[in-house]
């Protein structure tokens, strides 16, 4: 992944059974009785465009329009 950062939520991992793997930078959702399901970064292609959580939340007091995901 390039040029962005991810922040994910611990109780938000855990209630989709989820794995992460930031060696290979993978991450496996592993819901019971379902086929695994497995997200890969790549290094090559930026995916989408993300900013700090500080900086979002100062866009967001100014009244800018946000998408929660």
């Amino acid at each position: 992944m390039v040029d962005f950062y991810v922040i994910l939520g611990m109780d938000w991992l855990h209630a989709c059974y989820a794995s992460v793997d930031c060696r290979t930078r993978t991450v496996k959702f592993q819901f019971p009785n379902e086929p695994v399901i497995e997200w890969k970064g790549d290094a090559m292609v930026s995916k989408g465009r993300f900013i700090f959580y500080l900086k979002a939340r100062k866009l967001i007091s100014k009244g800018c329009i946000y998408h929660l995901v």
